[in-house]
């Protein structure tokens, strides 16, 4: 699946110069979800996640991809490549109906969100 990411996505304030593609593979089989980020003046990115709702809806988490602020202090680049463990039925729900979802990247400065987009085949 795939998501164009724009700050004018993001549910009230977004970064207005950020964008960015997000590509997520899914592997339901081994409870895996895989994603590649390319972000371009976004900023360190903070967090990054899937979350539950559609356009124009702010959601809750479905699958966090990463979270810098608990798990790793070191700054992250702008373009990111790793897999999470993942719940099948968490999966299967996205598969079904990605539109229902979104990938959100937060910083420090957009805390809430810095650019967001809904996932699509």
């Amino acid at each position: 699946l795939t998501a164009a990411l724009t700050g004018e996505a993001e549910v009230g304030e977004g970064d207005p110069d950020g964008s960015g593609k997000a590509r997520v593979l899914f592997f339901p089989n081994r409870n895996l979800a895989c994603f590649q980020l390319n972000l371009t003046k976004v900023g360190e990115p903070t967090r990054v996640h899937i979350h539950q709702g559609a356009a124009g809806v702010n959601g809750p988490i479905a699958i966090s991809f990463f979270d810098t602020v608990v798990e790793n202090p070191v700054p992250a680049p702008p373009n990111l490549i790793g897999c999470v463990t993942a719940e099948r039925d968490v999966i299967e729900r996205i598969l079904a109906n990605p539109a229902n979802y979104y990938v959100n990247v937060h910083t420090e400065a957009y805390p809430a969100g810095a650019v967001r987009g809904q996932l699509y085949d």
